[in-house]
């Protein structure tokens, strides 16, 4: 059995989905005497929309959770090719979804047995980091 390749978290940014706060200001405007246009909403009109549906807020993370995974399968993957995948959701007390997943990829290296270089090479495929913001 391989092991484990990446732990990857994700967490549902509900203010930054443009086509979402759309959707939510449609289905609740009136209802919720939201006279703005959505160019207009500030932050205070986005929070009560969001609040005052959190099940179509749930089933868009998933669905969005959903279109990401479903990458994992297509011939090549944004990981070249993953053997498995396995994710856990969470809610935090105030209520955001977020998720847990953990990601087996075909001939990854393996830590104690392949070099450090090697190790660093690989990682460097799929994530990078500027250090020039810290």
């Amino acid at each position: 059995m391989a092991l484990q390749t990446f732990f990857i978290t994700f967490t549902f940014a509900k203010r930054l989905w443009d086509p979402f706060i759309k959707a939510l200001h449609t289905l609740h405007a009136k209802n919720l005497n939201l006279l703005n246009k959505i160019e207009n909403l500030q932050s205070i009109h986005i929070t009560k929309l969001i609040c005052n549906d959190p099940m179509t807020c749930a089933r868009y993370y998933d669905y969005k959770t959903s279109c990401f995974c479903t990458l994992f399968n297509k011939d090549p993957s944004i990981f070249e090719q993953v053997c498995d995948f396995f994710f856990v959701t969470k809610f935090q007390i105030c209520g955001n979804e977020h998720d847990h997943g953990l990601l087996w990829i075909k001939d990854a290296p393996i830590y104690g047995i392949n070099t450090n270089e090697e190790i660093k090479i690989f990682v460097n495929k799929y994530i990078s980091c500027d250090v020039s913001y810290y």
